[in-house]
């Protein structure tokens, strides 16, 4: 598998300086990427037919109780190729996605 990223990330607002119940909110970044990445099953290494994607992603910094850090994420990817799944061995397509949006979130302690 080989998986490559280009992400350009900018301060939103910084210094929020925000609470609402336990939550204290930091600061918030905006980025945007593009991805491209092939997996296969042999032993020849082949980079031709990548699959690739764009999105953004927005990512809250913060504390809880003021005392544990927080960091929450929201991804949103759209596809730029219609994506086969393939039987290893037999090469039976098993399933077939279209390009479409992918949304993603995380709640961590850090990026």
């Amino acid at each position: 598998m080989a998986l490559g990223r280009l992400t350009y990330r900018f301060p939103v607002w910084r210094g929020i300086n925000r609470h609402a119940s336990v939550l204290y909110f930091g600061s918030l970044y905006a980025g945007i990427f593009a991805e491209a990445g092939k997996a296969w099953t042999s032993d020849v290494i082949d980079l031709n037919g990548n699959q690739k994607d764009v999105g953004f992603d927005l990512r809250l910094k913060g504390f809880t109780f003021y005392s544990y850090p927080v960091a929450a994420s929201f991804e949103a990817a759209y596809s730029l190729d219609d994506v086969k799944y393939a039987a290893p061995f037999t090469g039976e397509v098993t399933a077939y996605e279209k390009n479409d949006w992918r949304f993603y979130g995380s709640v961590l302690f850090s990026f």
